[in-house]
């Protein structure tokens, strides 16, 4: 549940802010249940200047400013504790889509 939490937290924090400026900035979060897997939607808005998805990953990459960049860092080093849990990102027609998609049975990796 705190790793969940932390998360959602990350990715809608990275959602209102790139809102920040924006008037029409529009934000949409889903929960969708289908069979043995829960998938959440967190997409919102964006503008056409979005660099690329493997530089928005890396660890300090941010369009905001220095000392920034490591949410979406520290997002992969939580995804990586689990099995049956995965990220997907998206950017379609103007949108921005996170989608997470948990299997019923992810559990935590063994650790070495």
């Amino acid at each position: 549940i705190i790793d969940l939490s932390r998360i959602l937290g990350i990715l809608l924090d990275n959602a209102i802010e790139e809102g920040e400026n924006n008037d029409k900035h529009i934000i949409r979060v889903s929960f969708i249940r289908e069979d043995r897997v829960l998938i959440i939607l967190i997409s919102n808005s964006c503008g056409e200047d979005i660099p690329p998805i493997h530089k928005i990953n890396k660890k300090g990459y941010s369009t905001k400013g220095k000392n920034r960049g490591i949410g979406l860092s520290n997002l992969k080093d939580i995804l990586d504790i689990y099995k049956g849990i995965t990220l997907d990102t998206i950017i379609q027609d103007g949108e921005f889509i996170q989608k997470i998609t948990l299997d019923n049975n992810f559990e935590e990796n063994e650790r070495q």
